[in-house]
């Protein structure tokens, strides 16, 4: 399967447009076949023989499918595939869209701070000058705060995407208390 980019740019919208279409319940949960189909997109069934070499490169064209139909899905109808391991996709709501986004916007704010503060660690203090010491040292304390700030917020907000998935139910009043009388 020699597929161009443009060959996967227009599966991934022909299958954006078919779940825009045709869109699936919040509960609902379909698999990648069903998204290689909705675009047209070619896959191997099992028993094919295929050669590694080209199971390689077809996974990376998938990544890239899978990649663009998400984006263009998520842009037109406002709710974002999430993976669901095993099975394959659900669609968010607009509210769980929202809290995947900031959780996965923080552990991504928290690897980006860890990796900083990793590489600074790979300076030799003895091939410092004072300057360059005292710059790195603030440095380090900084990103370290950041990505302690950014674990503890990622962590935060696991907690309330587990009460953002749960039905809400309308609290009743209590009963009003009566005067003495």
């Amino acid at each position: 399967m020699n597929l161009t980019h443009k060959h996967v740019m227009d599966a991934a919208e022909r299958a954006a447009k078919h779940f825009q279409e045709n869109l699936p319940g919040p509960e609902a949960v379909f698999s990648r076949i069903a998204v290689y189909d909705a675009g047209g997109f070619p896959y191997y069934k099992p028993g094919d023989v295929v050669a590694k070499l080209d199971i390689d490169r077809w996974n990376l064209t998938e990544t890239k499918f899978i990649s663009a139909w998400r984006e263009r899905l998520a842009a037109a109808a406002g709710r974002y595939p999430q993976t669901v391991p095993g099975e394959g996709f659900r669609l968010l709501t607009a509210k769980g869209t929202v809290g995947h986004g900031i959780l996965s916007g923080e552990k991504g704010a928290q690897r980006a701070f860890e990796k900083g503060v990793r590489i600074m660690d790979y300076a030799r203090p003895g091939d410092l000058d004072y300057d360059t010491k005292m710059r790195l040292e603030r440095a380090q304390v900084n990103q370290s705060n950041r990505a302690l700030t950014a674990k503890l917020s990622a962590e935060k907000a696991a907690k309330w995407d587990a009460v953002w998935h749960q039905p809400w139910e309308v609290p009743t009043s209590p009963q009003p208390k009566k005067l003495r009388e």
